[in-house]
């Protein structure tokens, strides 16, 4: 088609509206009120609300936290290297890791399928847990895997949210990354030995409201000014500890400062447990008294990749 002057001058007003109309609606989605949070050890990045609290970064830079105003969501994407294989010695598959998700951490499964993460093929999944509901989206390699979790109080909680996590989703973007460094697995004899405790889970939540926990003995806790969050995961049997990680600046220099920010770390642990080497004979004693064996990726002293049996019940 040939376009006259007249009309090439309208059809092109008409597409610059457009793609105005457009870039408004896109800036309006990514920038407006929410803010960019990348993690360089993991390749990624992803957006969340400006008007939530932030948790501390963990150390080895593996996630973020994220926490609604009201503490009735709680938010945390991260990366991990696929340590687990499965009964052939190969690294878990997606579909082998969630399974081991929904069995080990959730009381029952709402909701699964397939979606993308990214560019990655992922599954998202719905579940109850002892006090609360979880909802979240992982994408696995052979080496890698990405996650992002939401954790709701209750279910008008997560009617409530349920748009912020699909639009947290929808903004997560994952960078090529080849391989994760070998450093990131545990020492195969430090795990046989015992001196490293598995954990089920982990999590991290920072808190302004009541600093003073940090000075109080666990006996004397004020429980009413305990978060939300933190109740929660102690009624599930998780061990909550509170740290102090920002201070007021004192006016006196011999006076102690204050802590302004708390950053609770909790740990659920597993009521029994073991590591097995590769070989063992006695995989098949535990599997008989109820343990669950999964082998976990380590690394000899020499630095080569080995693996062990990880039981727990």
């Amino acid at each position: 088609m040939i376009f006259k002057p007249k009309t090439m001058r309208k059809a092109l007003t008409i597409g610059l509206a457009i793609a105005a109309l457009c870039a408004v609606g896109y800036f309006a989605f990514y920038l407006q009120g929410w803010e960019t949070y990348e993690n360089t050890s993991y390749g990624f990045r992803v957006q969340y609300p400006g008007n939530w609290n932030l948790g501390e970064a963990d150390e080895n830079n593996s996630g973020q936290a994220f926490n609604s105003p009201d503490q009735k969501a709680y938010c945390y994407a991260y990366g991990f290297p696929n340590a687990l294989l499965n009964t052939n010695g190969e690294p878990q598959t997606l579909e082998e890791f969630i399974d081991w998700l929904i069995e080990n951490l959730h009381t029952k499964l709402l909701k699964k399928e397939a979606v993308a993460l990214g560019d990655r093929t992922a599954t998202h999944y719905l579940a109850e847990e002892e006090d609360g509901i979880r909802e979240a989206v992982y994408a696995l390699n052979d080496e890698i895997g990405w996650g992002l979790f939401c954790t709701y109080a209750d279910s008008k909680s997560q009617e409530k949210y349920q748009d912020i996590f699909a639009n947290m989703k929808d903004s997560f973007r994952i960078s090529d990354l080849s391989e994760v460094a070998t450093s990131s697995m545990e020492n195969c004899e430090i795990l046989l030995d015992g001196s490293s405790e598995p954990l089920r889970d982990f999590v991290s939540l920072t808190d302004t409201d009541y600093p003073e926990v940090t000075v109080t003995s666990r006996n004397a806790w004020d429980r009413s000014r305990l978060p939300a969050e933190i109740t929660r995961l102690e009624d599930d049997a998780y061990s909550c500890l509170p740290l102090p990680v920002e201070f007021a600046e004192a006016d006196d220099s011999s006076a102690e400062p204050a802590v302004t920010k708390v950053e609770w770390q909790c740990e659920l642990r597993y009521q029994n447990w073991k590591y097995l080497p590769e070989d063992s004979v006695e995989l098949t004693s535990y599997e008989g008294e109820g343990f669950k064996c999964t082998r976990q990726a380590c690394t000899t002293a020499s630095g080569k990749n080995q693996s062990v049996w990880l039981c727990t019940k």
